[in-house]
């Protein structure tokens, strides 16, 4: 639990109310939309290593499209995220083949991509979808039978895609949207930004 753990929290990291908001999210299914700078990644990353604290000798996959996009996008973000907020200490890491382990669970943390077919024939019991769009609603499929427990899924609001002509008709689905309001740990100069671009 965040509470229990000693930490040195940076600013960047702070909670937000995007982290409020996808941990109140109550079904199987959690579908997180969000424009840039809205905290949805990074939210996500800290409910999934809350969560490794909570759980014992569960596996947790984190997906994108390619290993390029995975390295650039969550996993960055992981590293990011354990170290600004002193959690990288409770881990055990394997960077060769992308795994960290909660040391006081057991509980595992992997990346995993898709173009290499490495998520798709590996079961778990939590699964995360970073940047949703860019796979296909066959690929979504195989991921979620092979899923046990709960799934996150994120992406930019871009074109409408299986998450909205598919996923959100179905029962035991949350669904929110977010935007940069919702992420109080905005850099100044780049809330600035995004202000001008309104």
């Amino acid at each position: 639990r965040r509470e229990d753990i000693q930490t040195e929290v940076v600013m960047e990291y702070q909670d937000t109310t995007a982290l409020a908001k996808i941990e109140a999210m109550p079904n199987r299914i959690k579908i997180v939309q969000g424009g840039a700078r809205a905290g949805k990644t990074i939210a996500i990353l800290i409910v999934l290593c809350d969560l490794s604290f909570e759980v014992e000798h569960k596996t947790i996959h984190i997906v994108s499209d390619t290993m390029p996009n995975l390295r650039h996008g969550a996993m960055n973000d992981w590293e990011k995220m354990l170290r600004g907020t002193n959690r990288e200490q409770y881990f055990k890491v394997n960077r060769s083949i992308n795994k960290w382990e909660n040391i006081i669970t057991g509980t595992t943390i992997e990346f995993l991509s898709c173009d290499a077919d490495d998520a798709l024939g590996a079961a778990r019991d939590y699964l995360f979808i970073n940047e949703a769009s860019r796979i296909s609603w066959q690929t979504y499929r195989q991921l979620a039978l092979r899923t046990e427990q709960d799934v996150w899924i994120d992406f930019n609001p871009v074109n409408e895609f299986w998450v909205h002509t598919q996923l959100m008709k179905r029962p035991n689905t949350s669904f929110i949207k977010l935007n940069y309001e919702d992420n109080e740990a905005i850099p100044q100069n780049v809330l600035e930004e995004l202000l001008a671009n309104r």
